[in-house]
């Protein structure tokens, strides 16, 4: 026989749902309605947020921390990713607080929380300047 698999720990099949809404999939068999089954959509992290800290620091010298708390989710553990101008998701943490050392400019950074089904939340990217360590000499 064949299988039909909905795969929700994917981002595509996961956007067809609301997050923890319920839903009922019937299988239509040559247009007769054939066996169903109900389903709760996985949630995704929600009521956190992630602050980064300072707004102001000098370049590889001052930590940059990108502090995310208040998330909950129907899937433990979460995990955590930070993202500097919109390039690449860290490694996820289990820590909350990311450390980042820059060198000179001006970094938007974003803070991504992860659930163990896949759910995904975003923060909006915060912006930091990094200003060169002011020499001794």
């Amino acid at each position: 026989g064949r299988e039909l698999v909905l795969n929700m720990a994917s981002k595509v099949v996961r956007g067809w749902f609301t997050p923890s809404g319920a839903y009922t999939v019937t299988l239509l068999v040559d247009g007769s309605e054939g066996p169903s089954m109900q389903l709760k959509a996985p949630s995704r992290p929600t009521g956190g947020k992630c602050d980064t800290t300072p707004s102001e620091a000098k370049e590889m010298v001052d930590d940059i921390v990108c502090a995310c708390a208040g998330w909950s989710s129907d899937e433990l553990p979460l995990s955590y990713s930070v993202s500097v101008a919109g390039g690449g998701w860290s490694a996820p943490s289990f820590q909350g607080a990311m450390k980042i050392l820059l060198l000179e400019g001006v970094f938007p950074i974003s803070g991504r929380v992860t659930d163990a089904a896949g759910g995904e939340a975003e923060t909006p990217s915060q912006t930091v300047t990094v200003v060169p360590a002011v020499s001794s000499a």
